[in-house]
């Protein structure tokens, strides 16, 4: 399975995953990725602006999410029409 990193940029910088997670798809990395935020939002107490950035093995983004964006009240599923445009993807 692919390895992705997930780093936390804030107005200070790049907070970086070391260890990384393998998942088998992007649709289980936006799946982490909106858990992961939501987690984050749920413990952290940051004033400023935190973005979740995604990278694969080889150092590409592959996915970039405004932390604040995900709601508090996060069930573990994505919007629907979110799961079909990454549905789409593949």
């Amino acid at each position: 399975m692919p390895l992705y990193y997930f780093h936390v940029r804030t107005d200070r910088g790049l907070v970086e995953d070391e260890e990384g997670i393998d998942l088998p798809h992007m649709q289980a990395v936006m799946s982490e990725a909106l858990t992961s935020a939501a987690e984050f939002m749920a413990e952290a107490e940051w004033p400023g602006v935190l973005t979740l950035e995604v990278e694969d093995a080889s150092g590409d983004t592959v996915l970039t999410l405004p932390i604040q964006a995900v709601s508090f009240g996060w069930s573990g599923r994505a919007h629907p029409a979110l799961e079909q445009g990454l549905t789409a993807l593949h």
